[in-house]
């Protein structure tokens, strides 16, 4: 009978799967996550996987102002759900923060 595999083998898998389902080009460099500061809030901003527009985009803090760049064409809302993407996938790799990674389906 195979042995049991313990809760840090598990962990280690599903981490790994995790990691393989962030896209090549939204990974962060080894250096950065090596050595990831206590404020690490200023990462998406100097790790040069967020455009100029995307940081413009998800650093809007009035969701209705976005909603109506949205509705009148400033943005679209795939540029818009992309780069909440993008962001969401650096915050995951430096504070573990996503229950489940569905880049893929969403935009579906």
């Amino acid at each position: 009978m195979p042995s049991a595999e313990t809760w840090e083998e598990k962990a280690i898998q599903k981490r790994s799967s995790f990691f393989n389902l962030i896209p090549q080009e939204w990974r962060l460099a080894e250096s950065i996550l090596k050595s990831i500061p206590k404020d690490c809030t200023v990462i998406p901003s100097q790790c040069g996987i967020l455009s100029e527009l995307d940081l413009e985009m998800t650093e809007i803090d009035d969701i209705d102002k976005l909603a109506g760049y949205i509705v009148n064409d400033k943005y679209s809302a795939v540029q818009v759900t992309d780069a909440y993407y993008k962001r969401a996938a650096i915050a995951h790799q430096l504070v573990n923060c996503l229950a489940e990674i569905l880049f893929e389906q969403t935009l579906e």
